[in-house]
Order: structure tokens, then C-alpha cells, then sequence
């Protein structure tokens, strides 16, 4: 009986107590009856001729089969033919030289694996029995015995003896495309796969590997662990040549954690089964005939889990782009087919009892968030005429003192405005003056509806005449456009560009590209630009336009809105008297329902030292004293009158403006009083007499329907929260520019790529061509992670990039032209693709084949997938520092400190299994940590370590080492997810909240 648990007998070549010894002759003498092997011979020394091997079993020879049968024939008594019994088989016996299993195939080969070599030294042999399906003894004339269908039995023989065998069940071959031998000659004739589903090895008690040998090392229990699938792919042995060699290799799922991925690779492999040609012609023609029938699948059965993944993430992606893209273009064209609503005529202001106090800086905590807190809707009613009540909501901006503003019971508020009242008539241009310091920006400031963060108090109305629409939204203008007293202008794009952006984004859909193209060139023609409309604009450090003519073009831009209500801080300054002519001229054709505007603009402004020319062509003009109080409204040319009536003439051929000026200085007791006057505080009245038409009395303003709106609210979703044009143009529009920029100045990007290219070449100049030796291994992973540091520091710009947009996109976004989002996706987009993406594909590109990592294909662009994925996570999160913080020297730091934390948590400078329990738990928010181990496991699938230690050569695989070195897990696809959800996801949405509540204008 055979010891072997598949066997009832002892199989060919094996005999003995236990079938542990290898037996002689050929596989034509039965089993029970061959001559054993002294166990002093490394082979057998009498095999039968033609058959060779450890132990006799593998024919050589192409009629080395049909010689030993018709000798066996001859010598039997009987002397039987077969000829009747298989007329149609051919029946003539082949040694069929390949690794193929047929029916049933006998392999010796060499083991060669350098570390069991050096632990065992010695003569290492690989025996097999391959059973498809049991022979046709009668065919081959060779002894039957009881072969199990689909086994697979391995024997492991060390000098001859043999050490352990192994058993496997549920075996089926097949051909595979990926050859075993590295020699291409060697491999050309392709690769037959053996596989089985069940493995179990077992060791021979007493052998010198199973006890260890002089290492006293217990083998056993290793040995025994040995189980689950196995996989014996083998090469094609050259047909042409019966006695050629082929490669092999022995794989199981527990094997190739010892021994890594090539398993037991096994060398100068012979293959030989005596076979009938009639059944290798039957098998041939039936494995091409199902060759053919999966044909048309073999492409698809090539891909990997993985990349059919990646395939179907891709899909989804870009139909979401599709789709979202269409979703645009619909609600886009939805909105370009909206009729357009008839002039409703100019709209004006009326403000009344308006106060606000600046406590001191460093007291008011969150002032964005207490400011929109602070705001409080009432219903009031109001009294036109006298005869009829109009009722209507109306914002009322209390003293946010009591509890709506928090604010430190040290603070000192200073009074910047004080019962301010108040009103600007419908399609009227007013001026607003007062020495520095009396409260205009705040004046102007409040009734544009921008964020302030100080305490507000008051009301605010909208004035329309009695032919107008009762409502706003009944136009579609736009009801406020503010001019800001400092530049914020696009240095890269040209005049005519600027203008057109502003009048793309100011304007609903339905108003016809032609109709904005006119009244682009009707501003320039205005406002003197026409000339250098192709210039660009330029900023601090790139030559453009002057001063003077910037302001031009920042009046232009809102010009181009055609508002309802244009409000300019200084406006005039830094113009020579000819441009402040030309600009005053254009802002009268405007309010006079000129410059292609049918409604009519109400304007404001505030001046500093107006020329008396121009002083005089407004149509009212305020003066504020110190603190914000009104001490003049009126006609500008009734203003010398007032001053005599109050005891303060203006001198002769002195101006008017500059003279209004030296009385609202003196009512605090500054200066000194007109010529030949007593410079005495006391000289200057305490109470100035009213002017005709100072105030807002009833009798003045009741000739216009006033409705009151919930007016600082409105503003604001009119300033950047709700804005005419849809989410696509804005996206379209913002993106455009900023690739245009980048075209135009391509110095940033220029900068990022020649750097990267720098680097990658130093990184891969330094690790070039890395081997498998413990140095190599300690290069390799030094240079992955090199790579991985400068993708850091890489994306640390993204926090200098979104600073230097962040001012031009306050301004933009306080003026309406576009809501936050648009610009963040624009931006995102822009510089992650032009910047981030590209440097890091480069990097990987040249860095990665001079160092010599994996060269696998796919294992390069899953590389590259990770080190993208890497890049922009750090990117976003420094763009996270760079929106919520104004200082931006502060982000750097901060970015930096990442750095930091991301060196120390990746797993290759500190072991993650050493950190305390108390701070391991940070490893798991460091997004480094998960891109190390992604490339990392995925460089140790294929990597194995060859070196000498102390002159025990070492082959073992690194996925040995690395677990214990670094920490790592073969978890790519999982780290690849959580690098692109949580974080990059993630950071995106934190992203997208700080630039909507922190990226905005606060005065």
C-alpha cells in the first residue's frame, strides 16, 4: 500500500516503505517490480534506454516509446495487437517532449533558488506527476496503476533523497501569455499553466531539510504550512530539438510568501510521456477548436480587476463632465430665450439716521459672520404725500450692541458716522465731500451694501418715480455698481478684455453678445481708452497703462453694467483736470439716460479738491463735517450763498468746493477761517442754517414713490450671491482667463516644470538603475520617497498662487461679476492641471525609469496615479491655508509644518508600529502615509532581495522585509480611495466652505 494519500499503490517511480524512495528502469516495468535507487546515488543508474531522470520516468527520444513497446511486445507470449480494437487512432507511441499535460506528463527539473542552495547545500531536484486523466494502458502498453484524474503529486530531492512531497487536487492546464524564462529565445514558444485548486505539503521525518540540516532550524512545520492554490506555469521546450530544456516554476499562495512572487523557480526542466499521436491529433484539434470559440473574449479575459475598475471610474467621470457640461449649456440657453423686461427708469437713494462705529481692531470676533448676524428684517410703512401709506420691509441696522455683535467689554468704538440723513434723486449726480476723516468711504460704503465690520445703525430706501416699476426685479439692470478708491484690476489681460469680462458677467444672458460689444466700445470712446484698448493693463512689476488711466479703466468696468446706481470713491484721483473732465462728461451722458443706458444712472461719488468746473456740474452736492454730519445739501450753485448766509463768504475767485472744505474743517476748530477772518474757533458757527434743499424733508422727495427693501440683504445677493449670468458663463468666462494669463505669462508654470525636471534628473542620477541587493532595496524606496517630498514641497506654492488672485477675486466678487464657486472651480482647474498635475506626471516619467523601479507598465501608471493623487490633496490643503488666512506668511508656515508632519508619518522615517497608541492614531490623517504604502506594496509585488550576507547568498522576496520595516500593508486600491475621497474630496469641500465665507470683502 502507498503512504501517499491519492494513491492506493506506490506511482511510477516511487517505491519503498512510503513511497519515499525513487525506483529505476522505466515506466514499462510495473510499479511494485522496479529496482530501487541506493540512496547513495544522486539519480538512478540503470534506467531502461531511452528514459532518464531521478528516477527514470521521463522517455528521451522520439521512439523511445514505440522501441520499448515493441520490445515489450516481443517479448510477451501473447503478443497482442491493438489494431482492431482502435481502427481509426493512430496508434504509433511518441515521447511528446512538452510541458503540456496531455493525459498524463513526467517532469524532472533542478531547483534553483539561491537561498535553499546556500542552507542545503547540495544536488536539488524537482520530480512530477501530472494527471489529467489515467492513461490508456492499452494504447501505450505501459503497466496501469490507480492515477487519480486532475492531481498533481511533487517530489523534492536533495543528493537523491527525497525530502517532502506535495499533493494537489483540481487541477486543469491551459496556455498563458506570460513567459517563465528571461531569455526571449528561450521563450518564444510560449507558456502552458498548470493549476490546482487544493495544495498540501508534507515533509519526510528524519530528511535533512524537514530536520533543519546543521541550522537546527525546525523546517517541518514551515513545510507543512505549505497549502492552498498552486500555480506550475512552464515553457515550451523548442519542438525542433527532443532534447532541449525548459524553465518552469513551482507557485503556491503560502510559497510565494517565503519565497515572493517567482516562487520556486526550477531550471533545465525535462518533460516526457509516452502518448499515442492519435490522441495528441485528438487533443490538438479540440483545444483549437475551443481556441477558436474564445477567441473574440481572449482580449477582454486580459484585464486585470483592477484596470477594468479603473476604466468604468473613468466613464463615470467623464459623463458627469457630459453631463454637467450639457446641464450648462441647457440653463444657459434657457436663460439667453428669457424675454427682456421694458426701462423702468432710474432708481435713487434715501438714507436716514445712519450711524456706524468702528470698535478697536483686535475686539470684534468674526466680524463677517456678526455682521450678517447683526441684520434684522421689520415691517414699517411709510407716509407719501401725506394722503397714503405704502407698506413695505425695510432693513433696520440697530446698534448691535445689545447681544447681536459680540464684542470685548474693553473695546473703545470710535463714531465714524453720526445720524447721517440723506437722499440722491432718480437719475441725479450728487457729491459727496468733507475733509478727511468725515466718514465718505463709510457713507458710500453703507449705501452699496458692502460688509462692514463694525456697528451699523439706520435705513436705506430705494427712490423710483411714479412711472417706474414698484419692485426691482421688474429690470433686469443692475441695481448697484460700486468703484472702489483702490485699483483692483487683471494685469494680464488688455483694456478691451477687462471691459468685455466685466460686460460678459454683468449682463443676463438674453442681452445680445453685439448689443455688449457697443457698449464696450461706446465706454472706451468715453473715457479716452480707445487708444490703448490693446494695451494690457499691467501691476507693480509688469509695465502697462499708467495710474491715471487705470482708474479709467476701474470706472469702466462698472460703466459697462449700465446701473441703475453707480457709487465711485474718488474717482477723480490721480487724473489730470482733462481726464477728471472726460470721466465727469461720461458719468452726466450716463445719468442722463446717456452712454446706451435707457433707464438712467443715479450717481454718487465722493471728491476730495474738485475743480470748481466740475464741482459745478453736479446736480446736488453734501457736505459732511468731521464725524459724519451733514452740514450742506444742496445745489452746488446755491452753496456761495449759504456760505454768506451762515457768515462764511467765500473770497473772491476763490473755489466754492475748496471753500466748503475749510468750513467743515473749521466746525471742530481746525484752521482758519476765510481771508481777513479771525482764525478763533468761536468764529465758526455751532449750527450752520439749513440750506434750501438740505436734508430729505417730504417736500423734496414727494414727487417719488419710495418702497423700502430689506436693503443691505438685497445688495449683498445682488453683490456675488446672486448674480445675472448663469453658473456655465461664469465658469467659461473666469476659466478663459485665467488660461489666457497663463499663456501670457507663462513664467510660473515655466518655473514649476523646469525645477521638476531638475530634480527628477538629480533623484534619478543618484538612484540610478538601483539592484536587488539590501543596498538597492534601501535606494529604492529612498528614492520613491525623495520623489514623494518634493511633490510636497511642490504644492506648497499653491498657497503664493490663490494669495496673489485672492484681491482681484474679493473685488470681482463684491461687484457681482461672478459667485465663489465659479472662480474656486476655475482656479482649481487651472493651476492643479497647468501646475500640479503636469510637474508630477514629469517627475514620475523621468525619475521613475532612470532609477529602475518596477517595469511593469501598469505598475507605472498606478504610480502615476498615486503621485497625482498625492499632489493634489497637498495642493488643496495649501490652498486651504491660503483662503483662510489673510497673512500669508502665516499659510507658508503652516504649509511647512504639514510638510513636517507628513515626513514623520509616511512610514519611512519612523516605523508607524513604534509610535505610541497615544499618537499613532495620527498616521491615519496623513495622506503621505497612504501614498507610501500604495507605491511601496505595489513595488514590492514584483521585488525581490539578492545580496550575500557573511557568504549565505540571500534571494528572498521584500515583501519579507518591508511589512516589518515600514509598516506597510498591500492595500493599494484602498489607499488610492481614501486618497481620493476623503482627502482630496474632502479638502475640496473645506476648500470650497472657506473661500465662500473667508474670501470675501470686509471693510
Amino acid at each position: 500500500m502507498s503512504g501517499l494519500e491519492l494513491f492506493q499503490q506506490c506511482p511510477p517511480g516511487l517505491g519503498g516503505t512510503n513511497c519515499t524512495q525513487a525506483s529505476c528502469q522505466s515506466t514499462y516495468v510495473q510499479p511494485a517490480q522496479r529496482t530501487l535507487k541506493s540512496n547513495n546515488d544522486a539519480a538512478c543508474t540503470s534506467c531502461d534506454n531511452g528514459f532518464a531522470g531521478i528516477n527514470c520516468n521521463v522517455c528521451s527520444g522520439q521512439n523511445s516509446c514505440q522501441a520499448a513497446k515493441s520490445a515489450l511486445s516481443s517479448g510477451s507470449s501473447s503478443g497482442t495487437s491493438t489494431a482492431g480494437i482502435f481502427p481509426t487512432v493512430n496508434q504509433t507511441l511518441t515521447c511528446y517532449p512538452q510541458p503540456e499535460v496531455i493525459t498524463q506528463s513526467f517532469t524532472d527539473c533542478d531547483v534553483n533558488q539561491p537561498t535553499l542552495s546556500a542552507l542545503f547545500p547540495g544536488k536539488l531536484k524537482l520530480s512530477l506527476i501530472r494527471v489529467r486523466e489515467p492513461d490508456n494502458a492499452t494504447l501505450t502498453a505501459q503497466p496501469s496503476w490507480p492515477a487519480q484524474k486532475s492531481t498533481t503529486l511533487s517530489s523534492v530531492w536533495l543528493d537523491g533523497v527525497q525530502q517532502f512531497y506535495c499533493q494537489a487536487l483540481g487541477c486543469s492546464g491551459g496556455n498563458q501569455t506570460q513567459a517563465i524564462s528571461k531569455d526571449a529565445n528561450a521563450a518564444q514558444w510560449g507558456t502552458y499553466n498548470w493549476t490546482c485548486s487544493s495544495l498540501q505539503c508534507y515533509c519526510i521525518p528524519g530528511t535533512k531539510i524537514c530536520s533543519g540540516g546543521a541550522l537546527g532550524i525546525e523546517i517541518a512545520p514551515i513545510i507543512a504550512s505549505i497549502n492552498g492554490s498552486l500555480s506550475l506555469p512552464c515553457d515550451y521546450a523548442d519542438p525542433a530539438n527532443q532534447t532541449a530544456t525548459h524553465a518552469c516554476a513551482f507557485k503556491g499562495e503560502i510559497l510565494q510568501n517565503f519565497l515572493g512572487r517567482d516562487g520556486l523557480p526550477l531550471q533545465n526542466c525535462r518533460s516526457g510521456s509516452c502518448i499515442a499521436q492519435g490522441a495528441i491529433d485528438t487533443h490538438w484539434a479540440s483545444e483549437a477548436t475551443a481556441n477558436g470559440n474564445a477567441a473574440g473574449g481572449s482580449d477582454k479575459a486580459q484585464l486585470t480587476g483592477g484596470v477594468i475598475a479603473g476604466l468604468v471610474v473613468l466613464g463615470l467621470v467623464l459623463l458627469g463632465l457630459l453631463s454637467l457640461v450639457g446641464l450648462g449649456l441647457f440653463f444657459r440657453r434657457r436663460a439667453a430665450l428669457k424675454p427682456r423686461s421694458p426701462p423702468t427708469g432710474p432708481v435713487g437713494l434715501r438714507w436716514t439716521n445712519l450711524a456706524y462705529t468702528l470698535p478697536r481692531p483686535g475686539k470684534v470676533q468674526s466680524a463677517v459672520g456678526h455682521v450678517t448676524a447683526a441684520r434684522r428684517r421689520r415691517n414699517a410703512s411709510t407716509s407719501m404725500r401725506g394722503k397714503k401709506a405704502h407698506e413695505s420691509s425695510m432693513i433696520v441696522m440697530d446698534d448691535l450692541g445689545s447681544g447681536d455683535l459680540h464684542r470685548s467689554t474693553n473695546a473703545s468704538p470710535e463714531c465714524l458716522l453720526q445720524s447721517v440723513s440723506g437722499f440722491a434723486a432718480p437719475g441725479k449726480m450728487v457729491a459727496i465731500l468733507g475733509p478727511s476723516g468725515a466718514g465718505k468711504t463709510t457713507l458710500i460704503d453703507l449705501l452699496a451694501g458692502r460688509a462692514k465690520a463694525g456697528t451699523q445703525a439706520g435705513q436705506v430706501a430705494y427712490l423710483y418715480t411714479n412711472d417706474a416699476a414698484a419692485t426691482p426685479e421688474a429690470s433686469q439692470a443692475k441695481m448697484i455698481a460700486y468703484v472702489d478708491q483702490e485699483d483692483q484690476l487683471p494685469a494680464l489681460s488688455t483694456v478691451r478684455e477687462a471691459l468685455e469680462f466685466a460686460a460678459t458677467l454683468s449682463h443676463a444672458e438674453n442681452v445680445p453678445s453685439h448689443e455688449r460689444a457697443q457698449l464696450v466700445n461706446h465706454v472706451l470712446d468715453a473715457l479716452g481708452l480707445t487708444h490703448i484698448g490693446h494695451r494690457r493693463i499691467g501691476d507693480a512689476r509688469r509695465r502697462g497703462i499708467s495710474g491715471g488711466e487705470k482708474r479709467r479703466v476701474s470706472i469702466g468696468l462698472a460703466l459697462v453694467a449700465r446701473p441703475r446706481i453707480l457709487i465711485l470713491d474718488e474717482p477723480l484721483s490721480g487724473l489730470d483736470s482733462y481726464s477728471a473732465d472726460r470721466v465727469v462728461d461720461a458719468l452726466r451722458k450716463l445719468a442722463n439716460n446717456g452712454s446706451g443706458n435707457a433707464e438712467g444712472t443715479t450717481v454718487l461719488m465722493t471728491l476730495h479738491q474738485p475743480s470748481s468746473l466740475i464741482f459745478h456740474s453736479f446736480d446736488e452736492a453734501i457736505l459732511l463735517a468731521r464725524g459724519g454730519r451733514t452740514i450742506y445739501h444742496g445745489p452746488p450753485g446755491e452753496a456761495m450763498g449759504w456760505c454768506e448766509r451762515n457768515g462764511e463768504p467765500c473770497p473772491l475767485g476763490h473755489n466754492v468746493a475748496d471753500h466748503l472744505l475749510l468750513v467743515a474743517h473749521r466746525m471742530h476748530g481746525h484752521g482758519t477761517g476765510p481771508a481777513g477772518g479771525s482764525s478763533s474757533a468761536s468764529a465758526a458757527p455751532s449750527v450752520l442754517e439749513k440750506p434750501a434743499g438740505a436734508g430729505a424733508d417730504d417736500d423734496d422727495v414727494e414727487r417719488y414713490r419710495s418702497v423700502l427693501r430689506a436693503y443691505r440683504r438685497r445688495v449683498a445677493l445682488e453683490a456675488g450671491e446672486r448674480t445675472p449670468t448663469t453658473f456655465f458663463t461664469q465658469l467659461m468666462a473666469v476659466s478663459g482667463r485665467f488660461w489666457r494669463h497663463a499663456w501670457r505669462d507663462p513664467s510660473g508654470p515655466l518655473a514649476h516644470l523646469i525645477v521638476t525636471v531638475i530634480v527628477a534628473l538629480i533623484i534619478g542620477g543618484c538612484f540610478f538603475q538601483v539592484n536587488l541587493s539590501i543596498g538597492g532595496f534601501q535606494n529604492r524606496f529612498g528614492s520613491i520617497f525623495f520623489m514623494f517630498i518634493f511633490l510636497a514641497f511642490l504644492s506648497l506654492s499653491a498657497t503664493t498662487s490663490l494669495g496673489t488672485h485672492r484681491p482681484l477675486m474679493m473685488r470681482e466678487r463684491a461687484n457681482g461679476l461672478y459667485g465663489p464657486l465659479a472662480w474656486l472651480l476655475s482656479f482649481v482647474v487651472y493651476d492643479l492641471v497647468l501646475v500640479r498635475l503636469v510637474c508630477a506626471v514629469v517627475l514620475s516619467v523621468v525619475a521613475y525609469w532612470m532609477v529602475g523601479l518596477n517595469e511593469s507598465g501598469a505598475r507605472f501608471f498606478e504610480f502615476v496615479l498615486v503621485a497625482c493623487l498625492f499632489t493634489v490633496d497637498m495642493a488643496l490643503y495649501d490652498m486651504c491655508l491660503a483662503a483662510g488666512m489673510h497673512d500669508l506668511s502665516t499659510a507658508v508656515l503652516s504649509g511647512g509644518a504639514n510638510i513636517l508632519f507628513q515626513l514623520g508619518f509616511a512610514g519611512f522615517l519612523l516605523n508607524v508600529n513604534s509610535i505610541p497608541g497615544v499618537l499613532r492614531w495620527l498616521q491615519w490623517i496623513a495622506c503621505m502615509k497612504y501614498a507610501m504604502e500604495a507605491v511601496g506594496s505595489n513595488e514590492l509585488n514584483d521585488l525581490r532581495i539578492v545580496d550575500n550576507l557573511g557568504g549565505v547568498p540571500i534571494d528572498a522576496p521584500a515583501s519579507l522585509v518591508a511589512p516589518t520595516l515600514f509598516g506597510f500593508k498591500p492595500f493599494y486600491y484602498r489607499d488610492v480611495l481614501i486618497l481620493a475621497l476623503p482627502f482630496l474630496l474632502g479638502f475640496f469641500a473645506i476648500l470650497t466652505i472657506t473661500v465662500h465665507v473667508r474670501m470675501r470683502e470686509l471693510r
